[in-house]
């Protein structure tokens, strides 16, 4: 039996992809295809792979996968700024750059009615 990936509940604030330094908790951070970026994070990429899509009304809606949005956020030449995937992979949830599929507007700001909304 196959395991289907768990839904990550959509969230209206970032999951952590900035880094800001804290005097009590120092950062690593590693080199993931030749990006750097903090610990772990490479494993949150990889996951968001696997959500291939979001839910509204029962309905599956898939994501919409960088440098396939309507605006241009530099795609073919660096990876996304915020969560840093590649060109034509998906957004780690809560990216501010990952594009609501319904609305077309970025999918933290927007209204839309998904099912695993809170």
């Amino acid at each position: 039996m196959r395991r289907r990936a768990s839904r990550p509940q959509l969230k209206r604030d970032p999951l952590g992809s900035s880094v800001t330094s804290n005097s009590s908790m120092s950062q690593h951070f590693v080199e993931y295809r030749g990006v750097r970026m903090v610990a772990g994070w490479p494993d949150r990429i990889e996951e968001a792979q696997r959500i291939r899509t979001y839910s509204s009304g029962g309905r599956e809606i898939p994501r919409i996968p960088y440098g396939s949005e309507r605006d241009d956020w530099g795609a073919e030449t660096k990876p996304c700024h915020d969560c840093r995937v590649f060109k034509g992979e998906l957004h780690v949830v809560g990216c501010d750059v990952e594009e609501c599929p319904i609305c077309h507007n970025q999918l933290l700001g927007c209204d839309c009615p998904f099912d695993d909304r809170k």
